[in-house]
């Protein structure tokens, strides 16, 4: 699978995502009763225990495709159905429940119950939720304070209003430091604003009218002249070389963050989605396509999946919606429903178009000196492959022309 499908990148598909029962050929899950074993019986007697009605459901919950279980596992399961068909189903849940564990907890039982500490520490679901709401919460106010936006003085000065008030001393000294223009400023437009009208004139007045205070009154009107002209716009403010290129270092720090974060989900959904896509194929074509074969497959299959994801402008507002959060799990759960649903069909879609409705047939090319079926050859690399006189369908069926050569080579 490609990223294409996660922009800006944001796909986790897993089997519970899938439709485990669909027709045509897709794994189906469900493990081949034993030899000599009676289904119905078999299923009689997990049911027919009814104390142990809601052990039979949850052991349901865990089963898989038979095929999982290891050789010699399977064959003494087996051996047990025929004496104790019950103990050995039971055997099996407890097997596919070890193996479901371990799919989502590596470390076992040890990492599992280290979660559920942290989470009960973290005050539970309830808990988690109260922090990711305080960390939006707290998040925004870091977003409106870097834009300057007034509410966070307003939010400031109705929760700690003590508070506030010892810092606005400090706030204006500080800026006092690191922005004398803007400083000059504000004290300009605070000291013209609390001036009683016409005060500063009537002294300039009495200075001015007596030879003694005319040095004064010069004084006097080059200081206030030039403050009320500060009233009439603020300074622009400077920028330091230096807090620019941390402003510049921080920002290309987030971009990374966001790529790794978004990489790893792209890693995540082309792992599994792939390995799914690979299990439809071979059920559909019944494992006779080679790897390289499998892959061109693939290549279209994405171009499909991409394109119907696109096309689906509820699944891309999500995915906007989610990307913006970033929850991993939210996303990933998402592509997963995604993906799941319209994996099966696009993926029986794409094999229909290149061998129809029939598996593929993969003739043994006959060596015409001797008229029988000549000894296949390896399938050349891509690199060496004249694509000018080779189609996509022919390297599928095992056919290609090489550069150089002007016969088609069979594998």
């Amino acid at each position: 699978m490609n990223d294409a499908i996660v922009e800006p990148v944001d796909r986790d598909v897993v089997d519970a995502g899938m439709d485990s029962g669909h027709e045509d050929g897709v794994v189906t899950g469900k493990e081949e009763p034993a030899l000599g074993a009676d289904p119905s019986e078999e299923a009689h007697d997990e049911a027919s225990d009814s104390g142990d009605g809601d052990k039979a459901a949850a052991d349901a919950n865990v089963a898989g495709d038979g095929r999982q279980i290891p050789p010699a596992l399977r064959s003494a399961l087996n051996d047990l159905r025929l004496i104790d068909p019950k103990l050995a189903n039971r055997l099996k849940n407890v097997w596919f429940a070890d193996l479901a564990l371990k799919k989502e907890f590596p470390g076992g039982l040890n990492e599992a119950r280290a979660l559920r500490e942290f989470k009960e520490r973290l005050g539970g679901d309830e808990g988690i939720q109260q922090i990711e709401q305080e960390r939006q919460y707290f998040q925004g106010l870091d977003q409106q304070f870097a834009m300057g936006d007034a509410k966070v003085l307003e939010h400031l000065a109705n929760v700690a209003p003590e508070g506030f008030s010892k810092l606005v001393p400090a706030a204006m000294a500080k800026l006092a430091e690191t922005s004398p223009e803007h400083f000059e400023h504000i004290a300009g437009v605070m000291m013209a604003g609390h001036l009683p009208g016409g005060l500063m004139e009537a002294i300039h007045q009495v200075l001015s009218s007596h030879e003694e205070t005319a040095g004064l009154a010069q004084h006097l009107q080059n200081w206030y002249n030039p403050l009320i002209q500060t009233l009439h716009g603020a300074p622009q403010r400077r920028v330091e070389p230096e807090r620019r290129r941390l402003e510049a270092d921080r920002q290309q720090l987030e971009a990374g963050k966001t790529a790794e974060f978004q990489r790893g989900i792209v890693n995540e959904i082309e792992r599994d989605g792939g390995t799914q896509a690979d299990k439809i194929i071979d059920q559909l074509s019944g494992g006779k396509l080679s790897p390289e074969a499998k892959s061109r497959l693939r290549g279209v299959i994405t171009a499909e999946l991409d394109a119907a994801l696109r096309g689906d402008s509820g699944f891309v507002q999500r995915r906007d919606r989610l990307l913006a959060e970033g929850n991993r799990n939210k996303i990933l759960t998402n592509y997963k429903a995604e993906v799941g649903k319209r994996l099966p069909e696009i993926v029986k879609k794409v094999h229909r178009e290149f061998y129809g409705a029939t598996r593929p047939v993969i003739k043994a090319p006959v060596d015409i000196g001797t008229g029988r079926a000549a000894q296949p050859g390896r399938q050349p690399d891509s690199n060496t492959i004249d694509w000018t006189r080779t189609s996509r369908r022919d390297v599928l069926d095992g056919k290609a022309y090489v550069k150089g050569r002007a016969e088609q080579v069979r594998w």
